[in-house]
């Protein structure tokens, strides 16, 4: 009742009352009842102090409460980002890492598929072509080692891939029944593309027409 007195501003109604107590009575009854009056307000004064320490030492302990959670929450946000940028760097670490090995996989396919590539084309190229060429070597001019000579470039259908064996065979000679029988073939020129092929006679030769077969192989 008294802290409420105090707080709505009742000390005006209270020195009233005080005035309204003391009369009808001696002036040592009044200075004992307003010594008594003084001694309650003296008494209010001092809870109300009391009061205002208890209250003053609560809000300082909750200022050192706050304080101290802040000092912690910070700690806590400067234990969070260190996790946090350690984390970052292993991911970093190991983006890197998957990076490096999903290079050398790229890396490794493409040789690889160069590789099957290069089979394949090979597994392709292993063929053999075969062909028949006719020459008359007697239209030739006679050379100053007195041979005539007749050459063809012989052209694969597609190119090999490498240089293939070639193999060449007389096939059909028509020559002249009173002179020598002297005549051969030879290849020259080799390449995946194609050959030279020629049929060579001597001068005291006469061969009217040659066929020469051949085949190639790789």
């Amino acid at each position: 009742m008294m802290l409420n007195c105090l707080l709505i501003g009742c000390s005006v109604i209270h020195a009233n009352v005080i005035e309204i107590g003391v009369q009808g009575l001696t002036d040592s009854q009044r200075i004992a009842a307003l010594e008594s009056r003084i001694a309650a307000v003296d008494s209010l004064v001092a809870s109300m102090t009391t009061l205002l320490n208890t209250v003053s030492n609560r809000q300082l302990e909750q200022q050192t409460t706050m304080t101290e959670l802040e000092s912690l929450v910070e700690d806590a946000q400067d234990d969070v980002n260190t996790a946090i940028a350690g984390v970052q760097a292993d991911v970093t670490a190991k983006q890197t890492q998957v990076n490096t090995a999903i290079a050398i996989v790229q890396h490794n396919v493409t040789v690889m598929r160069s590789q099957v590539e290069t089979i394949n084309t090979g597994l392709l190229a292993k063929r053999c072509e075969q062909g028949r060429a006719g020459f008359v070597p007697p239209d030739q001019p006679t050379s100053s080692n007195g041979r005539r000579t007749h050459t063809q470039h012989i052209t694969f259908s597609r190119p090999f891939f490498g240089t293939p064996q070639i193999t060449v065979g007389l096939t059909r000679l028509d020559a002249y029944q009173w002179a020598n029988v002297r005549i051969w073939t030879d290849v020259t020129n080799p390449s995946p593309s194609g050959f030279d092929l020629s049929a060579t006679e001597n001068d005291d030769s006469h061969n009217y027409y040659v066929t020469v077969d051949w085949m190639a192989c790789l």
